[in-house]
């Protein structure tokens, strides 16, 4: 097995880049742990990297002891993956199903009851969807995404689901234009930390496969000792 370290461009290769516009506002928010886990899973690399190099550079480990060297540092690593995922991830997905339970709780048809107005209105938009071609809804909704017209939207999402007035290709793009015009500020963090998390998983599960494929590799497996 080749003792060659990670260069910075395979690095890039296997962790991403974490976006530029991704900026958190505070370092323990849910996005600026997400962050720290990105930069703590570049670290967990390029620290499996130095050792494996000085170990190399200092010659006092044959390429046996060096096979063995790769194979211990890679389980230590694998230990710190994990309790990244567990930490950095499991925060950002609490936020994001606290966000979006606070946006449907918004659009939900019972907080309406009572707005005979709003419910007519609602009733009128719904028959009209349903009355045109099942393909030309979508550019109504896409229309009304770009346009912000918050009120077709919530109006097409609180539909029953049996008339499947929302095509599926076309529903995050909806409920993102709702949800940015109820409350522009939460609908951004939304999708931030959606980003984020998709980095953070990306980077975090490419580590792992490395990790587990350097620890795979004991050249003597029955051998406890060093």
């Amino acid at each position: 097995m080749p003792n060659a370290p990670v260069t910075d461009l395979e690095t890039t290769a296997l962790l991403g880049i974490w976006p530029s516009d991704l900026v958190p506002e505070k370092k323990l928010d849910p996005l600026g742990l997400l962050k720290a886990a990105y930069l703590s899973a570049v670290g967990i690399l390029e620290v499996f990297n130095r050792k494996i190099q000085d170990a190399a550079a200092a010659g006092e480990l044959s390429g046996h002891g060096l096979a063995k060297l790769r194979v211990r540092l890679a389980g230590e690593a694998l230990g710190k993956v994990e309790g990244l995922r567990s930490r950095a991830l499991q925060n950002a997905l609490d936020r994001i199903a606290a966000i979006e339970a606070d946006f449907r709780k918004a659009v939900d048809p019972a907080q309406k009851l009572g707005d005979v107005r709003a419910e007519l209105r609602a009733a009128e938009i719904r028959s009209h969807l349903r009355s045109i071609d099942p393909l030309e809804v979508e550019g109504v909704l896409r229309r009304a995404a770009r346009a912000g017209d918050t009120e077709t939207l919530a109006a097409t999402l609180d539909g029953p689901a049996v008339f499947g007035l929302v095509p599926e290709g076309v529903r995050p793009e909806v409920e993102a234009a709702l949800w940015a015009g109820l409350d522009p500020a939460a609908a951004k963090e939304l999708e931030q930390l959606r980003r984020g998390v998709e980095v953070v998983r990306k980077a975090l599960a490419n580590l792992e496969a490395l990790f587990q494929k350097e620890a795979g590799h004991d050249p003597d497996p029955l051998d406890i000792g060093d």
